[in-house]
């Protein structure tokens, strides 16, 4: 699975350094994680101190004002004076939150509790662990501590001999994943034959029909107020600080006759502004070049695509942001923030998914034979020896490019027009293996999709088989 950039290797990293450099450092990662869990978030002006830092986050008429501390030793009552100062100077509905990394001593929940006109929470150790590797999950655990204060009157909060270090991460890598060429040499992205087919291969793909619970799931759309790359650049970013996009995120740029394919938002941008260099040599180029980029993780899919002129203005425009999503939520507040950060100030309407979200054609039975790859597809994983390079994909001539219908067996296949004109194609391997090793073959096992307003996002999967031979390779340029 992947998620957005690792908060909590952040967390670590800063961890050892003084408190000089620490808070800096430390109010910057708080600040993210405060937008990730989709607050509205402002520093507050009167905030003073090296040891200290200030926010006030809100959702859905609750503001919280965020103190924290990071001591060698557990925060202790005399540290609440502070914060109690600077919540009198704030409307009485306003909560106030401690966050210590250290913990707490244990005349802190007797003190919070004496002083109950006026709710403070906290979070040690193990809650602030657990939020920054689930961002999303930090607006239930205030909402829970909330409630659970004021209704039974206890104060819940975590042990303080939890490291920091205990939780591991569910991603694998902060870095996109980067493209090899047999040769060893690296690559910005993927340059090969095709058209405007309106389609983006994607290493992941959610099914937000996969649930326990009865019914279908359901999409939305934003149309962003985009119209240079500063402003989609601007956009791009704010949606990974909210984790709506991740390091996993996969896209395509269409022209007349050439596409690109990349993983990641900054080679996405790098490439929009190499236009000229992409170009160079192309035999025919269109008056507009149109773009994709797609990802899936936390039980959503995210697909945002729009037009790009070829020329010196380099105009935006018919942005579109479409997102798959397990079923209506009963709370909004997420993608209210979402309609904010894309300038769409118009109602969200949900619309319920009429058919399966995602369809599959299984192809083991064919034993399909892959050509040999032009490229793999490697995630880093530094900590991981002797293997520290993993192929999780590759790029490969495209065994149904220009399918004719009457070689599909079956009638209500809707995926190979979409592919047909493709000259390569990205496939997922099922089984991972080490960079430097190659298999005998490889096989297509099968083939899924799904369609959003605009574009189909589809999923090869392929698998190797036979021997494993040559060396890992341990080192990249």
């Amino acid at each position: 699975m992947h998620r957005a950039a690792d908060l909590r290797a952040k967390l670590l990293e800063i961890a050892p350094l003084p408190s000089s450099r620490r808070w800096a450092l430390f109010e910057a990662l708080l600040y993210t994680l405060f937008k990730r869990g989709h607050f509205r978030v402002e520093r507050d002006s009167r905030a003073a101190g090296l040891r200290q830092l200030d926010l006030v986050a809100s959702e859905q008429g609750i503001s919280y004002f965020v103190e924290a501390k990071w001591k060698k030793r557990p925060v202790g009552v005399g540290d609440l004076d502070g914060l109690y100062a600077r919540l009198d100077g704030t409307p009485g509905t306003t909560v106030g939150v401690l966050i210590s990394p250290s913990g707490f001593t244990g005349g802190v929940s007797t003190e919070v509790i004496r002083r109950k006109g006026r709710p403070v929470l906290l979070l040690g150790p193990s809650e602030l662990g657990q939020v920054v590797d689930d961002p999303w999950s930090l607006r239930r655990m205030l909402k829970r501590k909330l409630d659970h204060f004021v209704v039974v009157g206890e104060v819940l909060v975590g042990p303080n001999d939890v490291p920091l270090d205990q939780q591991r991460s569910f991603a694998w890598s902060e870095e996109p994943a980067r493209i090899v060429r047999p040769d060893g040499r690296s690559l910005p992205w993927i340059t090969c034959g095709g058209d405007y087919g309106s389609f983006v291969f994607t290493q992941e793909l959610t099914d937000v029909d996969w649930t326990t619970r009865r019914g279908r799931g359901a999409s939305v759309d934003f149309r962003p107020e985009v119209f240079s790359l500063d402003e989609l650049s601007a956009m791009i970013d704010e949606l990974q600080e909210r984790g709506w996009l991740s390091t996993g995120a996969t896209w395509i740029i269409e022209q007349a006759e050439t596409t690109w394919h990349g993983f990641g938002c900054s080679s996405l941008l790098e490439a929009l502004r190499g236009w000229r260099e992409r170009y160079a040599g192309l035999s025919q180029v269109h008056h507009t070049e149109v773009f994709c980029v797609t990802d899936s993780f936390d039980g959503r899919l995210i697909v945002l695509n729009g037009d790009v002129s070829a020329h010196q203005g380099r105009n935006f425009s018919s942005l579109n942001l479409s997102l798959h999503l397990s079923g209506i939520p009963a709370d909004a507040e997420p993608l209210i923030r979402l309609a904010e950060v894309v300038h769409d100030d118009e109602p969200i309407e949900y619309r319920g998914l009429s058919g399966r979200a995602v369809e599959t054609v299984n192809l083991r039975a064919e034993h399909m034979q892959l050509a040999d790859p032009v490229a793999f597809i490697v995630e880093a994983r530094d900590d991981d020896e002797p293997y520290r390079y993993w192929v999780k994909g590759i790029a490969v001539a495209n065994p149904h490019l220009g399918l004719e219908r009457s070689e599909i067996d079956d009638e209500d296949a809707l995926w190979w027009p979409i592919i047909r004109e493709s000259e390569l194609v990205i496939c997922a391997l099922s089984s991972w293996h080490p960079l430097g090793e190659r298999p005998e073959s490889y096989e297509l096992r099968f083939i899924e999709w799904t369609t959003t307003s605009d574009y189909t996002v589809m999923r090869y999967v392929a698998d190797w088989r036979g021997e494993l031979r040559g060396s890992p390779l341990r080192s990249m340029s």
